[in-house]
């Protein structure tokens, strides 16, 4: 009798397989060459040492899961992706914690018994599991994108080879060696200045659109908790986001928990590759409509947007008075300190709230100018401009929006008087109209002022 040959898996067609390994793959931390020596810290010996177990373990533990992987169920596999997710988005949002479960011992074990526990899921299971994936979504998106992050490490490469060849021309002296290494260290300085700047600028906008895709992720749980009847709480370890889906039938669970899971996962790989987040407005209106609540949309854009933009401006305020901290100037600036209070946050997301849109985003705009303005003079004279320049230049960039809020406001009388003047609102005579603007609490002294 004739046998028939067993056919090899076939990993290559199998997504989830792809997804398991390539995040497994991902969890290798960069590995910085310790050359023995006196001026080497014992600390810097361990952690190289660290690194480099941690790495080694990762190989075996594929080749584990490789031999293993055709025997298991669909949603044994999925389980085992799930718990990738998870450890990688650990990973991205504290790069320095040790990571056990990379282990195969570990891993194996916590992928049996996740599974085993949900071979019968049940409505508080599945919200728990709800729970679970926004938090490695909060994770994932709450981790700084860094230049030494893998997806940079032709850039990091470029720079290195310009660093080489400029100390090919120098001497023991660190001077160039002759004339021409002078000319040319001169062109590759430059080179390097560039390539640098440009990686800088790279990882600085990646880390601005991850701060706003983790404000539509918040925000997407703030309206979720909003969902939750009065007086419903949330059960023990159970967050109001896993509140509101515990009351849902288990047909609309599940179908929110594949979509949650097709999102985290996707957009972990997504980072993995390219050292970028993954924009999640797509995931939350699909979200929404697997909840049958498509009319909660709209809601929801317009929630996040806002918030995303009074953060980046609280950012901005954050990290310039924290240079001034760094100096001991702090008294310096205590009207802008005040506003970092929560009651200052929250007539900052008042004044960005009550503005049109084109002054949200230029009021994150001009926050952000006012850090880079502070940081260059601070580079340039080797000390921070006074601390009432600073403030007085924030106290315009309040009184510019308390300007354009007042506008809004008159915008919207006229409109329910059903009447409009011959002029437009931004017109010079709309602002002799005025009568000189509005006062904010933390900048008395202040008034309304053209750009």
């Amino acid at each position: 009798m004739a046998s028939h040959a067993v056919m090899p898996y076939d990993f290559e067609h199998d997504s989830q397989w792809r997804q398991f390994s390539t995040l497994y793959e991902a969890l290798k931390r960069r590995q910085v060459d310790v050359h023995q020596g006196p001026a080497v810290s014992k600390e810097a010996k361990e952690r190289n040492l660290a690194t480099r177990a941690h790495n080694a373990c990762i190989p075996h533990a594929l080749e584990q899961a490789e031999g293993e992987w055709p025997a298991w169920e669909p949603e044994r596999r999925q389980v085992a992706v799930d718990l990738l997710c998870r450890a990688f988005s650990k990973a991205c949002k504290n790069p320095h914690d040790k990571l056990d479960e990379v282990r195969w011992k570990n891993m194996g074990e916590e992928i049996w018994s996740v599974w085993v526990a949900g071979l019968s899921p049940t409505s508080h299971s599945l919200a728990a599991l709800v729970t679970d994936l926004f938090k490695d979504l909060v994770n994932l998106f709450g981790g700084p994108i860094l230049a030494g992050d893998a997806p940079f490490t032709k850039d990091r490469q470029a720079l290195n080879g310009i660093r080489s060849a400029c100390r090919r021309l120098q001497g023991r002296d660190g001077n160039p060696r002759d004339k021409v290494a002078a000319e040319r260290l001169v062109v590759l300085r430059g080179r390097l200045q560039r390539l640098a700047a440009a990686l800088e600028k790279r990882v600085e906008l990646a880390n601005t659109k991850r701060e706003e895709y983790l404000e539509a992720v918040e925000s997407l749980q703030a309206l979720f908790a909003q969902l939750v009847p009065a007086g419903a709480g949330s059960g023990p370890g159970q967050s109001h986001t896993g509140s509101y889906f515990a009351q849902l039938p288990l047909g609309q669970q599940g179908a929110a928990v594949g979509c949650i899971r097709a999102f985290l996962s996707a957009a972990c790989e997504h980072r993995a590759a390219h050292g970028e987040p993954l924009d999640p407005k797509i995931f939350g209106v699909n979200l929404l409509n697997a909840l049958g609540v498509p009319q909660l949309v709209s809601e929801w854009v317009i929630g996040f947007n806002e918030r995303c933009r009074v953060t980046l401006c609280m950012d901005s305020l954050s990290a310039i008075h924290q240079l001034y901290v760094d100096h001991r100037q702090a008294a310096s600036i205590i009207s802008l300190a005040e506003q970092l209070s929560p009651e200052g946050r929250a007539e900052w997301a008042s004044l960005i709230s009550s503005v049109p849109l084109n002054w949200q985003c230029k009021a994150v705009t001009l926050c952000r100018q006012l850090l880079r303005n502070v940081q260059s003079y601070s580079t340039k004279y080797g000390q921070l401009p006074s601390g009432e320049t600073t403030v007085r230049n924030l106290a315009t960039v309040r009184a510019n929006l308390d300007h354009q809020k007042t506008l809004c406001a008159q915008h919207t009388s006229l409109q329910t008087q059903g009447g409009f003047g011959p002029f437009s609102l931004g017109s010079s005579s709309r602002r002799e109209l005025m009568g000189g603007g509005t006062v904010s609490r933390f900048f008395p002294g202040a008034r309304s002022s053209r750009w």
